[in-house]
């Protein structure tokens, strides 16, 4: 068995998913904008509990429960707003990358934040990412390109 915890910014996630073509209606509307397996998000590996027969169903519950309590609740409670995801979005610590690993999706979600909340110069962050998804032949490219310009539109601007 294995825990994740995840934190959806509307904002975020509703600019995004508009310019998403690889995600269906369904898998858009249960988008999150970062998260992460409790074991990765404390220790940085990840972690798993066995259940190898009934008997070990309430201890690893139990488990569970107080690893989400000590780890999965500090964590909402501490990335549950824009500014916090942002940072981790735009972070290059490993941890970071642990949170939101996908790079193309990972790219188009700090724009969006940084848009959102106004925190940094997009034409910059734009250039760093699209660098970067050039070089890799990032399956998402042209997605990110389409929610920049969307973003820089006059027309997005009055959101």
């Amino acid at each position: 068995v294995t825990a994740d915890v995840a934190v959806r910014i509307d904002r975020v996630e509703d600019l995004v998913n508009s310019y998403d073509t690889k995600r269906n209606a369904t898998e858009k509307r249960n988008s999150m904008t970062l998260g992460g397996e409790l074991g990765n998000i404390s220790e940085g590996q990840f972690r798993r509990w066995t259940v190898a027969n009934f008997d070990d169903i309430p201890s690893v519950c139990d488990e569970i429960q107080r690893t989400f309590e000590r780890i999965g609740l500090p964590f909402l409670t501490s990335h549950s707003n824009i500014s916090a995801a942002f940072r981790v979005l735009v972070g290059s610590r490993q941890r970071d990358h642990l949170l939101a690993p996908i790079l193309g999706p990972r790219c188009m979600r700090a724009v969006a934040s940084a848009y959102v909340t106004g925190a940094v110069e997009l034409d910059a962050l734009i250039a760093q990412y699209e660098a970067e998804l050039l070089d890799s032949r990032d399956l998402y490219l042209e997605d990110f390109r389409a929610l920049c310009r969307g973003i820089l539109s006059a027309d997005i601007r009055q959101i």
